[in-house]
């Protein structure tokens, strides 16, 4: 399908008559062109969207990746990491996902996890593990941190004063700590 899109917008002068942006917003399907695989498994690619105007990750502080479904090309979330986030001084850890509703519960965060676990051991610059901060109750969250060998760093109160509980209204979690070994 992605081909498909790709050749029609090569025909001259298309954007007069269709939109393809927003063909590729509908379907749901990340252009080519707009991102940089980074890592991938059998089923899904960590990308780097190109949105900031940089494909090198490796110098930033904070990545957002796409995750990218293969056999598709369709975007099913973003998982993010932190390098300068500690979980001694925040209650949010430092990787956070997002798997799109109608993806969810296929395995997509966990295989996202594992493999942005394996970015960070090959290109690490830095000693750091991952610290995945969950909701109390959102038990299938916690299931991703341990299916990723995750052991339970903290359980607890979120202060009224952080982001955490500010912005999502979150007012106890459950910390993982996930080695990069």
């Amino acid at each position: 399908l992605q081909e498909i899109i790709e050749n029609i917008s090569s025909i001259k002068n298309i954007q007069e008559y269709i939109n393809i942006n927003e063909i590729y917003n509908i379907l749901n399907i990340v252009p080519k062109k707009n991102y940089f695989p980074v890592i991938k498994s059998n089923r899904l690619t960590l990308s780097w969207a190109n949105r900031f105007g940089s494909t090198d990750i490796y110098s930033k502080i904070r990545a957002t990746l796409d995750i990218i479904l293969n056999e598709t090309s369709e975007k099913v979330g973003e998982i993010t990491f932190n390098y300068m986030s500690s979980p001694n001084i925040t209650y949010t850890g430092n990787v956070s996902y997002k798997i799109k509703d109608e993806f969810q519960n296929k395995g997509y965060a966990t295989e996202a996890l594992s493999l942005l676990k394996e970015l960070i051991k090959k290109h690490q610059h830095q000693e750091k593990d991952l610290y995945i901060s969950v909701d109390i109750e959102n038990t299938k969250s916690q299931k991703v941190a341990i299916n990723n060998k995750g052991k339970l760093y903290y359980e607890g109160p979120v202060p009224k004063n952080e982001p955490l509980a500010k912005r999502n209204g979150i007012t106890k979690i459950k910390m993982y700590h996930i080695k990069i070994d």
